[in-house]
């Protein structure tokens, strides 16, 4: 079960990506006022949690927000 921390903590920075848009895990990180051990452990949360909202490229270190297509 996750924390009220952990939750709090991951739509905190799922939001922050989905207004930024692309941003840098370390500004994500400053942006967040969050150190990097908590960066770590949160990581693999927001990547199974919210990885229909939110995508993470390893090889640029980048989050970006995945754009949702409207079906009408």
């Amino acid at each position: 079960m996750a924390t009220k921390t952990l939750l709090r903590n991951g739509m905190r920075l799922v939001s922050i990506i989905q207004r930024d848009g692309p941003i840098h895990k370390f500004d994500l990180m400053d942006k967040a006022s969050i150190s990097l051990s908590t960066y770590q452990q949160i990581k693999p949360y927001l990547e199974h949690r919210y990885g229909h909202h939110i995508s993470y490229d390893r090889r640029s270190g980048m989050w970006s927000k995945i754009e949702s297509e409207i079906i009408e």
